[in-house]
């Protein structure tokens, strides 16, 4: 029985096209997270304080620590 060379192939593309999605996916996360942590600092600031952002991790895993002072 012969093995057809184009299944390896097929499988490459569908593995970066996996990677490309999840690279999207996280752009989108942090986009998000960004505009969320605007609207924060705008409530923050509304209520007399002054939102305290301490962001943990890297590009891939982003985490915040987020105080409001008042």
């Amino acid at each position: 029985m012969r093995r057809n060379p184009s299944v390896g192939k097929g499988w490459l593309v569908i593995g970066a096209l996996f990677i490309i999605v999840g690279f999207g996916l996280i752009m989108f996360r942090n986009a998000s997270y960004d505009k969320q942590i605007v609207l924060m600092k705008e409530q923050c600031k509304d209520e007399g304080g002054e939102l305290i952002v301490k962001e943990l991790g890297n590009f891939f895993t982003r985490n915040y620590d987020i105080k409001c002072d008042k």
